[in-house]
């Protein structure tokens, strides 16, 4: 029932007027990879009372990432209300213009507004702590602390600036994202389990900390345990995984599902400092599912080179002085006193970015190459072409040469197999018009693949042998990774909304993640800009209450940020981003 027909016309937009003028509250929490696939079973089990107390008052479903689903792009996705082609966030790198040079992305690259700089401008309250990709901090009407594109604690992470102290003095070190691969191992398992619960207990105190000091009308935390321990802890829990280990599953098979439970218990303490009258809502950036790095992974660049598309300089001294300069910088950032650095940044200006590039795209003959795989992460999914007038050296020709070498390459990716079971490992090529749209879709790479379940590991760096060891099977020998990645992103989240006018014990099927913050203004009573790409959530709002309080919109555009003039890291900075991106297994 959609409410008394009685009611006068001029009375219905007088109440709804009335409504939008009353001040509504959201507590936005995000759980970094949660998914269904494990709070499902854990909620009948009655482990999450939290989480189970606002679906069955509230409405709850899937919520389905970005293509990718890479944290820069759906966080980015997630923050503006807008896809990819929009904001220009494709990956955790981005290449540089007419250059094959790549550089660290962040926030600062981001071409969209995100929600917290709309709602400042609009004279609302915001709090916002640990969003991945919002380092630089934006001026806001209210508090902004970044999440892991920031370099560390010692950079001006916070806004205000200081509001860094106030950090320092309320918890001593404040640990911006815990990555541990580096020194993860066996023996120190439960080390690193509590480590990284612990930086998450510091992130509730600073947040019921800001909640309580501040007035807010939207407050956004976000905590990313689950999103570590799901990638490295994931074949401790699952027998049938290709890399179980019974040794390790004995003490750490319920290291995932405890700290959901432990996620749960952060989620309840946030609902104890909020009224009734506030909205909650829960969501995560995508989901995850088992991983299988054992079996033998597809290079898309060695597999260029056998197709013919990517062409190698004829000497394999490339090769080897790639291998050098990667150790080389590995000596350099470990062993030089950051003077030092900078002063060689200053007698080489250049340098780095060159070095990178060369150790990832060494040995490529550009006037003999069509298509490259771009170096975005150890999931390589971006290809592009080597294009005549965008590429410094390129070969394609646009418009019909272009469109159907492109077409080739779909073809081509798409049949590709598992060469022991013989199973298709490619979902669906995807050329990048039919995934995004905007004024940024040019910088994005021409096609990205998408591999069945995200099983299939795949690289990019070109004839590396430093990080792979090889493994003998019938016929052929394969490389295999040697980190312990047992745990990979799928697009299925979850999304969980109550309040004053959501429809209670009420499950959708899927949602898309740009749909987020138009329904959170919505929930704000604010209209929603026009020229975000997500839609409010009409169907979980019971329909009295959309009928008294419809949906509004803003033809107001969102400011289209420049592109900061330089990078925004300091040659150390960007070393210490890097390093984490690389701990954390996204980086080759």
């Amino acid at each position: 029932m959609l409410g008394d027909k009685n009611i006068a016309p001029d009375r219905l937009l007088s109440s709804a007027e009335a409504l939008r003028k009353q001040k509504k509250r959201v507590l936005l929490i995000g759980l970094d990879a949660a998914t269904f696939d494990l709070v499902a079973p854990m909620l009948k089990g009655g482990s999450l009372p939290n989480l189970q107390s606002l679906i069955k008052a509230g409405s709850s479903g899937t919520l389905l990432s970005t293509i990718p689903d890479l944290s820069p792009v759906a966080w980015s996705s997630f923050a503006t209300g807008k896809n990819a082609g929009k904001h220009g966030i494709f990956s955790f790198v981005v290449s540089k213009p007419r250059s094959y040079e790549i550089s660290l992305a962040n926030a600062g690259l981001r071409r969209a507004e995100a929600f917290w700089r709309i709602l400042s401008r609009r004279g609302r309250k915001v709090g916002v702590v640990n969003m991945p990709f919002s380092y630089p901090p934006e001026e806001v009407n209210g508090y902004l602390v970044c999440g892991m594109d920031a370099p560390g604690t010692s950079s001006d992470y916070t806004y205000p600036k200081e509001l860094k102290s106030e950090i320092k003095e309320l918890l001593g070190d404040y640990t911006i994202d815990y990555s541990f691969v580096g020194s993860l191992e066996r023996e120190n398992r439960e080390e690193i389990l509590r480590r990284l619960f612990e930086a998450e207990k510091k992130r509730l105190q600073l947040s019921l900390h800001l909640m309580r000091k501040f007035d807010w009308d939207l407050f956004f935390v976000v905590f990313v345990a689950l999103d570590r321990v799901q990638h490295f802890f994931w074949h401790l829990m699952e027998p049938n995984h290709p890399l179980y280990d019974e040794a390790g599953a004995e003490r750490f098979r319920e290291a995932i599902p405890e700290m959901y439970v432990k996620m749960d218990q952060l989620v309840g303490r946030l609902l104890e400092a909020i009224d009734e009258d506030t909205y909650v809502v829960v969501m995560s950036d995508h989901g995850a599912g088992p991983f299988d790095n054992s079996v033998p992974y597809l290079n898309l660049n060695d597999f260029f080179v056998e197709k013919g598309y990517l062409s190698l300089k004829s000497s394999g001294a490339k090769g080897e002085i790639a291998s050098l300069l990667r150790g080389s910088r590995a000596l350099l950032r470990k062993h030089l006193s950051p003077k030092m650095k900078e002063r060689l940044k200053a007698l080489l200006p250049g340098a780095r970015e060159w070095m990178q590039s060369f150790t990832y795209f060494s040995g490529i003959d550009w006037e003999k190459t069509k298509a490259y795989a771009t170096y975005d992460e150890i999931m390589s999914r971006g290809v592009r072409l080597n294009l005549k007038g965008r590429e410094p050296q390129g070969v394609v020709r646009p418009g019909e040469e272009y469109e159907e070498f492109r077409e080739e390459l779909v073809q081509t990716l798409s049949q590709l197999q598992h060469p022991l079971t013989g199973l298709p490992i490619v979902d669906r090529v995807y050329r990048r018009e039919e995934l995004y749209h905007g004024e940024c879709l040019e910088q994005a790479p021409d096609l990205f693949v998408f591999w069945n379940d995200h099983a299939y590991f795949c690289g990019n760096a070109l004839l590396d042998k430093s990080k792979y060891r090889e493994v003998k099977r019938p016929g052929r020998q394969f490389k295999l990774t040697e980190i312990q990645r047992s745990g990979e992103h799928r697009r299925n989240g979850v999304l969980i909304v109550k309040g004053a006018g959501v429809n209670s014990e009420f499950a959708f099927e899927s949602a898309d993640i740009m749909d987020v913050i138009p329904t959170v203004f919505y929930l704000l009573g604010e209209a929603v800009p026009e020229d975000m790409d997500g839609k409010v959530l009409t169907n979980i709002i019971a329909g009295d209450y959309l009928l008294r309080r419809p949906v509004s919109f803003s033809s107001e555009r969102g400011e289209v940020r420049s592109p900061p003039p330089e990078q925004v890291y300091t040659e150390d900075e960007a070393e210490v981003v890097e390093e984490r991106l690389r701990n954390l297994g996204y980086i080759e």
